[in-house]
């Protein structure tokens, strides 16, 4: 009998306690604040993973490209150079040597008249 009497005592003083507590929380459907607080912090963590994720592909990649022009570097001074290879189409037919070029001749009345037409040209004019 004590013990039943122990449990109504408990369970009256649970009662008011159980009913304050649906009170005081939101209406089913509801959001608290803790809630959009939690969910917020979840996406800027979120955000901040992608970014990472982001930065690390970038430096994933430039490390690629930094290793395969290093291997690029590597082959080419290891290779002896290639020498372009003219195509037939180029080459020109068989035939007499082209003659070399002559000389260029000016007569000397004409370097005489340049000549003094350099001269007047570069003397003061009084």
């Amino acid at each position: 009998m004590r013990a039943l009497a122990l449990g109504v005592v408990l369970a009256s003083a649970a009662f008011p306690a159980a009913i304050l507590a649906f009170a005081a929380s939101p209406a089913a459907g509801q959001v608290t604040q803790f809630e959009i607080d939690n969910l917020r912090a979840q996406q800027e963590a979120a955000q901040r993973r992608a970014i990472d994720l982001s930065n690390q592909l970038t430096a994933a990649e430039a490390q690629r490209q930094a290793d395969q022009a290093v291997r690029a570097l590597e082959l080419q001074q290891r290779l002896p150079p290639r020498l372009p290879t003219p195509s037939p189409a180029a080459q020109p037919e068989a035939g007499p040597p082209a003659a070399a070029p002559s000389v260029v001749q000016i007569p000397d009345a004409l370097l005489a008249d340049s000549n003094a037409k350099v001269r007047a040209a570069t003397t003061p004019h009084r």
